[in-house]
């Protein structure tokens, strides 16, 4: 058994590049697969829609500043 990367030979870097993708292929799928599951769970989505142009502090009174 060869423990090294470096002096491994052709067929163990073949079966390490296979099983890289199919790892990578299984994680795509599984993502997928959840990632279907939680868009048909969801009864709709909020629209936030803004009316006037507004500004957001952060409780600071700019005009006692000065």
């Amino acid at each position: 058994m060869n423990h090294s990367i470096y002096s491994a030979d052709r067929a163990t870097h073949l079966k390490i590049v296979v099983m890289a993708l199919v790892m990578a292929t299984v994680v795509a799928g599984v993502s997928l697969c959840f990632h279907a599951v939680n868009l048909a769970g969801r009864d709709g989505v909020a629209v936030v829609v803004a009316k006037a142009p507004a500004m957001a502090s952060a409780g600071i009174d700019r005009r006692t500043l000065n």
